[in-house]
């Protein structure tokens, strides 16, 4: 009888396992939403008991990797065009990311920051080039990749309207994602850079010199893109576009997409 009590304590227990691997959702996203994806995983796992596993990247990074094969059941892009990729590469394999299966969550705003060490700029005017030249000298400022990164490709799309981008371009550094950036003025290594609202905001070390007009670029939105439909990531799904979802990125400085934001906050 002791060895049929082992059996079934061995069964019982490989049931758990995989009971648990069932219930955990993989959501790989933008490195300018850790702060708020994280907060969500954990408000998420405490109401419903599922584990949330979160990897932060670029998303392009993200979505290569998810292409070639990486486990994400839910993917967060800080732009439409990396979610687009995976859906066309969809068409061509068994990815499954179809256009109703994407959601658009909030939206984000540009900034120009500077260390909190740094003397305050006076006079600076992000339309002069003459005011950036004066403000790079031989220095540099930190963008995202803007053949690739989102923070970088609507920075880009504002420099060129603000007209100072021939100006600037010989003195970018330009990094693979948006926490590099930060990164970089945190440390002073660069006097300036861009980065989104919600980065500046949770550093301490950074200060907004500029808020960059949303009319000189596309409209920052963040797609949520669903990769694999299981009962936890359905249920994620759902907390995440929920009014408790929504007001925890609200929390972290995000903002509603145009034409959707709520009067009553």
């Amino acid at each position: 009888m002791k060895w049929l009590n082992k059996l079934l304590v061995a069964g019982l227990l490989v049931t758990v396992s995989l009971g648990v691997r069932a219930e955990t959702v993989n959501v790989y996203a933008a490195s300018s939403m850790t702060n708020a994806v994280e907060a969500l995983g954990q408000t998420f796992a405490e109401q419903t008991g599922f584990k949330v596993v979160n990897v932060f990247a670029g998303s392009s990074a993200m979505a290569r990797q998810i292409a070639h094969g990486a486990p994400a059941d839910v993917f967060i892009s800080a732009n439409q065009q990396w979610v687009d990729y995976l859906v066309s590469q969809s068409e061509v394999s068994d990815l499954g990311v179809t256009p109703d299966r994407v959601y658009p969550l909030v939206s984000n705003q540009l900034v120009l920051i500077t260390n909190n060490r740094n003397p305050p700029l006076t006079d600076f005017d992000l339309t002069s080039p003459e005011s950036w030249q004066r403000l790079l000298a031989n220095q540099r400022i930190a963008l995202g990749n803007v053949s690739s990164v989102p923070v970088g490709l609507y920075s880009q799309q504002a420099l060129q309207a603000l007209g100072v981008w021939q100006t600037i371009q010989p003195r970018t550094a330009q990094m693979n994602n948006v926490r590099q950036v930060l990164a970089l003025v945190e440390r002073n290594e660069v006097p300036v850079a861009i980065v989104y609202y919600t980065d500046a905001i949770a550093s301490k070390k950074v200060r907004i010199i500029k808020s960059i007009s949303p009319d000189s670029h596309a409209e920052i939105v963040y797609p949520m893109a669903m990769i694999k439909e299981t009962n936890a990531s359905r249920r994620y799904r759902e907390f995440v576009l929920s009014q408790q979802g929504q007001n925890i990125l609200f929390d972290f400085g995000f903002q509603p997409i145009s034409g959707s934001h709520d009067p009553n906050r």
